[in-house]
């Protein structure tokens, strides 16, 4: 039986070329079975960039965003650049033939096969995300007058059905409230507004978030048992594992994923990784996995 095309969008812009790569990799490399569809929007990434870019199997198509409503708008964090927007253009701009997709930050890597998450249901919503524990869902629905009653999710990975979309306008609904307001975290409050009580959520080993690792979060059963074995880690913050400065038990994964790749070593270069932090961030990893064990298996804390 033929295995059904999963569509995987991005958004980026040129900073985010390697990244983008690493991303793609992580997504081909752990799926042999589906044909695979990468749609990456930009706001005109050169020519000579986009060469750069290559896939063994999948098909890439570029999307240049043009809305000028959208290309005005500024991300309010450092660590965030206006390419957070681009998500919202999917229902609009993905081809008339995409009835489902799947958006990825690319500050994140794959490590379990992406069919997955494709395959999850929805139910009955259109969107599909993992809970943001860092941020109190309560006092969100407080500032912006929501229900009580709700969830926040972390926008960084959506499992979206475009067809239904498309119907609703939610994401335009959301563009409307950006070109009127202003958001702690741009986009991703807008969509949890637009969305309220309105979407699935999908199991956190789907969007393994730094706020997971904290002791804090560790009460989270189903949560913190997904630790050793995350199937998306995804690097929030402003510090990130192709700088010298992350500090993530699970970065050394990221480096994994480099090896054999042509622009691995270039990237580490740039970044000025060396090999004492290799081996740093290996033994780290190494120790978080045997504080994870002894946690769960001999119910030392």
């Amino acid at each position: 039986m033929q295995r059904p095309v999963i569509n995987v969008a991005f958004g980026i812009d040129q900073s985010y070329i390697p990244q983008l790569r690493v991303v793609m990799r992580s997504i081909e490399t752990r799926n042999e079975r589906n044909p695979l569809r990468f749609f990456v929007f930009h706001d005109g990434i050169d020519a000579a960039s986009r060469a750069q870019v290559s896939t063994r199997r999948a098909t890439i198509e570029w999307i240049q965003i043009c809305d000028p409503v959208l290309l005005g708008f500024d991300a309010h964090r450092p660590s965030m650049s206006r390419a957070t927007y681009f998500r919202l253009m999917i229902p609009r701009f993905m081809p008339p033939d995409v009835s489902r997709a799947i958006y990825l930050d690319s500050d994140l890597i794959l490590q379990s096969d992406i069919a997955e998450l494709w395959d999850f249901d929805l139910g009955a919503h259109a969107l599909g995300a993992v809970v943001d524990a860092g941020l109190n869902p309560r006092d969100f629905a407080a500032r912006y007058g929501l229900p009580a009653q709700g969830r926040y999710f972390n926008a960084g990975v959506l499992l979206l059905d475009v067809q239904k979309l498309r119907a609703d306008q939610s994401f335009d609904h959301t563009i409307a409230l950006l070109a009127s307001n202003v958001y702690d975290y741009d986009d991703q409050d807008a969509l949890n507004i637009s969305f309220w009580n309105r979407w699935t959520s999908i199991p956190p080993e789907w969007n393994f978030q730094r706020n997971f690792l904290y002791e804090k979060f560790a009460t989270w059963t189903a949560l913190t048992r997904s630790a050793p074995r995350p199937k998306i880690i995804h690097f929030t913050d402003a510090t990130k594992p192709w700088r010298r400065d992350e500090w993530h038990p699970l970065a050394w994964l990221y480096l994994k994923e480099l090896r054999g790749a042509e622009f691995g070593l270039s990237l580490l270069r740039n970044a000025g990784i060396g090999f004492k932090t290799r081996l740093k961030w290996r033994l780290r990893w190494l120790l978080w996995n045997f504080r994870c064990f002894c946690r769960w298996n001999l119910g030392l804390q």
